[in-house]
């Protein structure tokens, strides 16, 4: 298996196999290639491998205030219990010192986590995600989770016309909303399903690469943007449920792995940013959510 980022690798052993694939698998070792920069610590689980270089150092923001945005995959369809990503995520960055608070109007009832909220909405395309995000106007995240465009090429919408400017739009009006916001905008998984809608993989392809392009360009630029590359053979359709479309658990795992490289790479770049006071104490979520 191999995890790369921007062509920069690393290569590791990992240990526990199991804790980052998913139970009922004997515990084995595999090499991976991992992004340089974040290699190192124990290779105990999902996450350790990132833990001593990814640490919260004291210049760090003490709250990550993380929105979750975007369609199915980022409310967790298909997970059991229905976390997603989300909760594996969670609980890595609060292991290596972050303190955490996931905002959104939404939150699955059939989840496990009392943090829970985000902003993924089945089924809705990137045209629609841009306004969603409305309902949180008043959040004002320090760090955007951005996982959009899968409908787009299931739907093949608007013969894809424009798909890559109504992203931009999405991730340029998440800015305006909360200027002091970091992103991490994701390349898009996989699709297996092409015998019930053909050409869908080959669109996420193509929209995949203009994805990789803007966010390189808007980073070049100055603009506070990483990119999680869930789309580079370290995530298979292996990875995917019956549907074709939706992680299985393992998958979201992997998911989770990716979105911490891209965080660990912005809190290199000094991205991270205390988030905006925005009238609703941060610390209530903690009294109340788990680790």
């Amino acid at each position: 298996m191999r995890f790369k980022i921007d062509g920069l690798v690393a290569t590791i052993t990992v240990f526990s196999l199991p804790y980052f694939i998913g139970s009922g698998l004997a515990s084995t070792s595999n090499e991976f290639n991992l992004p340089q920069g974040i290699r190192g610590g124990s290779t105990n689980g999902l996450f350790n491998f990132a833990s001593d270089l990814h640490r919260r150092q004291s210049t760090d923001p003490e709250w990550l205030r993380i929105m979750p945005l975007g369609a199915s995959i980022v409310a967790g369809v298909a997970s059991s219990p229905s976390d997603g990503f989300r909760k594996p995520l969670r609980d890595h960055l609060r292991s290596i010192g972050y303190k955490v608070n996931m905002v959104g109007s939404q939150f699955n009832m059939d989840g496990s986590m009392r943090d829970g909220d985000h902003e993924g909405h089945p089924g809705h395309r990137i045209d629609q995600i841009v306004n969603d995000i409305d309902l949180s106007n008043d959040t004002k995240p320090n760090l955007y989770l951005i996982n959009a465009g899968t409908n787009d090429c299931q739907q093949n919408y608007l013969e894809m016309r424009g798909t890559i400017n109504r992203l931009r739009g999405l991730v340029e009006k998440a800015w305006d909303m909360s200027t002091r916001a970091t992103i991490i905008l994701s390349t898009l998984l996989p699709s297996d399903n092409e015998d019930q809608v053909p050409g869908a993989n080959e669109r996420v392809s193509q929209l995949n690469i203009e994805i990789r392009e803007l966010a390189s360009f808007l980073n070049r630029t100055g603009s506070r943007i990483e990119l999680a590359e869930m789309n580079d053979g370290f995530i298979t359709n292996a990875d995917l449920s019956c549907d074709g479309i939706h992680p299985t658990n393992a998958g979201y795992r992997k998911m989770a792995v990716v979105w911490n490289a891209a965080i660990a790479k912005a809190q290199a770049a000094h991205f991270l940013q205390d988030p905006e006071d925005n009238g609703i104490p941060d610390a209530r979520i903690a009294i109340t959510a788990p680790r």
